[in-house]
């Protein structure tokens, strides 16, 4: 290995080292959520306004020292020739942002900083959702009867049958019903969830058969970018995760209806309170689904009545609709790891691993 290639690797080890500490879904989740949505009901059963007031991990200590080190490993990627330096750049340039933000979140502008990490939806995006829901006459909710642990064993045996042995389920309380956590190699289910039948299998698609598959090929890759994501990967992943469930005949009205509001739910919290999102959510949804919704735009504030917030939902739909515009050859070099669309062109310049695994709707398509 040359010098110049143990450089690079030197350095990017040295940031997903320091990214592990201070990645920004481990400060946005509230601490007190069970608490808080108890007392939200109590107080919705009683026709009273109630805005969640939750509590959140604080970011390290040594956070300033972690900013001085980012900002030095930002000039050694910006002195050396290589043709994902750019990337790390960006990366470090968004990183540092996140840690501004959260280090002032006391501050009375802490609700626009948040808001301007994924901004408000597009009037393009918002239009695309509009034209799916008024396509979608009704929504006939599933019966759920899956609980969370079951889940876990169904994902267990999963991962097993795929050989992702390197992978753990966590059962926890969260905003999200399921999530992915590649630095920590976990998937994490939302202990109160409830999962009908043909949710399960739209899941392992999702979340087993694009996100960490994508993870698992990019162990085979050369880079560590490769593994825990390139800087614009999520709007692509995600995208890549919808257009997976559909061509597996798995994505159904309910779900395109869900993709749709989380992306009206994204522009209608910047200018509304936790309460009137979820009165307004609840005219298309059950009370349940309407306080998950509001609970994921709306996390990271600690007062909740503010406007604005974390409007990441908006890159499901975003990303659903991008991919799809996309040709079959392109998606398939999705799959090297978790880059995104615009990283593509990168790759002829990269000693990539041809050896990777695809899902099964690609060799059906094939």
């Amino acid at each position: 290995m040359s010098e110049h290639k143990k450089d690079f690797h030197r350095l990017e080890s040295l940031f997903w080292s320091l990214y592990k500490d201070v990645y920004l879904e481990q400060f946005i989740n509230p601490l007190n959520l069970k608490e808080e949505k108890k007392h939200f009901f109590s107080k919705l059963s009683k026709g009273k306004r109630y805005n969640p007031q939750f509590h959140y991990r604080q970011l390290p200590e040594n956070v300033s020292d972690i900013n001085i080190t980012l900002s030095t490993l930002r000039t050694s990627f910006l002195n050396m020739t290589h043709p994902l330096s750019s990337r790390y750049i960006v990366l470090i340039d968004t990183t540092v942002k996140a840690l501004k933000v959260f280090e002032n979140r006391a501050s009375s502008q802490f609700s626009s900083w948040l808001t301007s990490l994924y901004g408000a939806p597009s009037l393009r995006l918002l239009n695309a959702a509009e034209r799916i829901l008024q396509n979608i006459t009704s929504v006939k909710k599933e019966v759920q009867d899956i609980t969370a642990e079951q889940t876990a064993v169904l994902f267990k045996q999963a991962l097993n049958e795929r050989q992702f042995l390197d992978w753990e389920i966590v059962v926890e309380e969260m905003p999200a019903r399921m999530s992915i956590n590649q630095m920590n190699s976990q998937v994490k289910v939302k202990a109160s969830a409830m999962f009908s039948e043909s949710e399960i299998k739209r899941l392992l698609v999702h979340e087993l058969d694009t996100h960490i598959l994508r993870a698992e090929n990019a162990k085979k890759q050369p880079y560590l970018l490769f593994r825990y994501g390139f800087p614009s990967y999520l709007k692509t992943e995600e995208g890549l995760a919808i257009f997976s469930e559909e061509q597996s005949g798995l994505l159904s009205d309910i779900d395109r209806h869900k993709y749709a509001m989380r992306v009206k739910a994204a522009e209608k919290a910047c200018h509304m309170g936790f309460y009137d999102l979820f009165k307004y959510l609840s005219n298309y949804m059950d009370h349940e689904d309407a306080f998950s919704m509001t609970l994921r735009v709306k996390r990271g504030l600690a007062d909740t009545s503010v406007k604005g917030g974390y409007t990441k939902d908006q890159v499901y739909l975003d990303g659903y609709i991008s991919v799809k515009s996309m040709t079959m050859n392109d998606r398939l070099k999705l799959y090297y790891g978790k880059i995104g669309k615009e990283d593509i062109a990168l790759l002829k310049d990269i000693p990539l691993v041809e050896m990777i695994t695809y899902p099964k709707w690609i060799k059906t398509f094939s």
